[in-house]
């Protein structure tokens, strides 16, 4: 019951799964604890975009783990187009983040042809709530 939990992944940061590298909550943890200061993914992107230098690196060490595994599932999966969801989509730098760093990986791996095609999924942050929501209705009838 585990297809298709790619946050399961391994990333080349040892002992640390796509989720943990990549997730906002995670990057804020990280953020918080090397600072002192509480802060929320959404904090730590702003804070980067203003040029807080640990904000910074902790925001490129997600776009680094997520871009490297929008890059392997293309490869191969080969999907036509890759849908991003969740709250991260809502932050309307995170496209143009992550085509900065496949570029860069692009160019790295040399052979690379194919550039995943990305976007935000229609309901972004609420994708996986109106997705439960369906499930139980599919399930139980509509209340």
């Amino acid at each position: 019951l585990y297809g298709g939990e790619f946050g399961y992944q391994t990333t080349a940061e040892a002992g640390m799964t796509l989720s943990q590298a990549a997730s906002p909550v995670q990057m804020a943890e990280r953020y918080s604890k090397a600072s002192g200061h509480e802060a929320s993914g959404k904090e730590v992107y702003d804070l980067a975009k203003a040029g807080d230098p640990l904000a910074l690196k902790e925001r490129n060490r997600s776009i680094k783990a997520l871009a490297a595994a929008i890059f392997n599932l293309q490869h191969g999966f080969d999907p036509e187009k890759i849908i991003i969801g969740g709250a991260i989509s809502n932050n309307p730098d995170l496209l143009g983040l992550l085509n900065e760093e496949i570029d860069r990986i692009r160019q790295e791996v040399g052979i690379a042809t194919v550039k995943p095609d990305l976007a935000v999924c229609e309901y972004r942050g609420e994708a996986n709530l109106r997705g439960c929501v369906y499930d139980f209705e599919q399930e139980h009838g509509e209340k």
